[in-house]
């Protein structure tokens, strides 16, 4: 079945990398950007529940619907409505959704809800083709089905695209996105994104791992989730984020320790770590761009007194002069850079590898 996955602005490279870890016989539809905020990767997969373990992927949709031919005018209301009421995936989307939730929308009266986002100008609001999906789904499905506002047992969402609509149904909940988050600080990552920098770091089972900007410890879980390691280590100066960075770790992933330590003076021997992801301040929420200029060829330096030969580091940042300069070197070979989106603002992932010597 057609699936959609959705992630942040980018990422959607590496989230397919992951997908065909999870579901090798899997194939690659597309990705579309939507709005600049959310990109959605379309993949064909024979094993959808794999899809569920993605931990790129922030939300899982059932792909139900779909038009590359939508009129722009008020015609492409009526189209909607046609759409989803003629859907051919829809009782699969519905079954999978069962499945996945261990609902019973669909037994007997069930609740739906329909949310629209939309790129580009047409002569209709995303509300009205929320609406016109709304209509077309209440013909289709009789009696046993009531729209509601919140709270619904099944969300069906339409994505418009200037004149492509793709209809799916939402086979995960919030907490895919939101997952494991209880304390939250300025410039803290989406879980998907710190997954990203993680899954750039090839985790291994030996790995003794380190955040030295760990904020609220959103990468030092996602490095946790990624599969067993030696330690993790995250430490940050700020009192304030290692206090969030405890309350979201709890007494869980054990062997890690939280250190209150300066990025650029790591109590650590010279080549003992193996892994570094990070998110630095990049100088608007957090720092000024006059401190990164001193900050960044500090920590790099670190970086690579601390990491073994050939050891990774990654780094997510909008400071792309300052990692140009560092890592542009013969010290590192760099081996990927990523744009992205994160905060509303455009970003690089920076991953490396230290040199020998």
């Amino acid at each position: 079945m057609r699936m959609m996955l959705h992630t942040a602005p980018g990422l959607d490279r590496i989230l397919w990398r992951e997908v065909r870890s999870l579901d090798p016989d899997a194939t690659n539809e597309g990705a579309r950007l939507v709005g600049g905020r959310n990109s959605l990767l379309l993949v064909d997969s024979d094993d959808p529940e794999a899809l569920l373990h993605s931990r790129l992927a922030e939300d899982l949709y059932a792909l139900v619907a779909h038009t590359q031919e939508l009129a722009l005018s008020r015609k492409g209301l009526e189209q909607l409505a046609e759409l989803i009421h003629r859907a051919p995936d829809w009782d699969a989307g519905l079954r999978l959704h069962a499945q996945f939730t261990g609902g019973r929308a669909g037994r007997r009266l069930s609740t739906f809800r329909v949310l629209a986002r939309a790129q580009g100008e047409r002569g209709y609001q995303r509300s009205e083709a929320a609406r016109a999906i709304a209509a077309g789904l209440q013909t289709r499905l009789g009696k046993n089905w009531r729209l509601v506002e919140d709270d619904a047992q099944v969300e069906v969402w339409v994505t418009l695209i200037d004149t492509e609509a793709l209809v799916g149904i939402r086979l995960t909940t919030r907490t895919q996105r939101h997952r494991a988050k209880d304390a939250n600080i300025p410039a803290s990552l989406r879980p998907a994104v710190a997954a990203a920098l993680v899954y750039l770091t090839d985790p291994e089972d030996d790995d003794l791992f380190l955040d030295p900007f760990c904020g609220a410890g959103t990468v030092l879980l996602e490095r946790a989730a990624a599969g067993r390691h030696r330690l993790l280590i995250g430490s940050d100066s700020s009192p304030q984020a290692l206090a969030a960075a405890r309350e979201n770790i709890g007494p869980r992933h054990k062997p890690l320790e939280l250190h209150s330590w300066d990025a650029t003076h790591t109590p650590l021997d010279d080549g003992s770590v193996s892994a570094i992801a990070t998110n630095p301040p990049f100088g608007e929420q957090l720092g000024s761009h006059e401190q990164n200029r001193q900050l960044y060829p500090r920590f790099l330096s670190e970086a690579h007194r601390l990491l073994a030969p050939r050891g990774r580091l990654v780094v997510i940042t909008s400071e792309t002069e300052l990692m140009q300069r560092g890592l542009v070197q013969p010290a590192w070979t760099v081996t990927s850079r990523l744009p992205v989106g994160v905060l509303g603002k455009r970003a690089q992932i920076w991953a490396a590898r230290r040199n020998e010597g």
